[in-house]
């Protein structure tokens, strides 16, 4: 098993069928990065691992917050307009393999405890009673095979030599403009000293601390 690189500032995790841990973290990345067909993941069947990366990783851009971290979806001597083709077609690929399978079901229903309070009014007993209010019971709709698509895809993304690191979002008012048309190109290798610039809604490039405006 391939041995998993961490910077200071930089998760870098190889992405490998068989380490399931980073295939969680490739089903996040889709909803994290913004894709339509992905942000409908279902936490409600999802396992403990892939919410936790998801947890992770949505805090990039969902629901209008500003992202401080980005996922880069990286693969040697890969372009940008590669990454985002092999993307789109893992996620039809997965979408295709694993139709959705939609399924009806309840919340558990909780009943608060009954407690009953009396006290003496002259020759009279008053009593007061609370509690006894149900919750729960409510019926949502959720799809089964969300987690098992999840997983086509990031085994997709896997077997054509994508890895996955998390970066901090650069500044981009502090990325020269030439610099940035480059970055449309090539990939660069991730750094300790890199941050991330999103250049499609699907992938990006990385710019290195020493390029950015002071």
């Amino acid at each position: 098993m391939r041995q998993r690189k961490k910077f200071r500032n930089v998760s870098y995790g190889l992405l490998n069928p068989t380490q399931q841990d980073s295939d969680f973290r490739l089903e996040a990345i889709a909803c994290a990065t913004g894709s339509v067909l992905w942000c409908s993941y279902n936490l409600a069947s999802g396992g403990m691992m892939a919410r936790k990366y998801l947890v992770l990783l949505s805090i990039l851009a969902l629901g209008g917050c500003l992202a401080t971290t980005n996922a880069y979806l990286y693969r040697t001597g890969g372009t940008v307009a590669r990454a985002d083709n092999d993307y789109f077609e893992c996620e039809l690929e997965a979408v295709r393999g694993v139709p959705q399978d939609s399924r009806v079901a309840t919340t558990p229903v909780y009943t608060t405890p009954v407690q009953t309070s009396c006290y003496n009014t002259g020759y009279s007993v008053q009593c007061n009673s609370t509690g006894g209010q149900t919750y729960g019971g409510n019926v949502y709709t959720y799809d089964a095979n969300s987690e098992l698509r999840a997983s086509y895809f990031s085994r997709c993304l896997a077997a054509r030599g994508y890895s996955v690191v998390t970066l901090p979002k650069c500044d981009i008012k502090k990325v020269p403009p030439d610099l940035l048309s480059k970055l449309t190109t090539k990939q660069r290798p991730p750094r300790e000293d890199a941050c991330y610039v999103s250049i499609t809604e699907r992938v990006g490039n990385v710019v290195y601390t020493s390029e950015l405006v002071k």
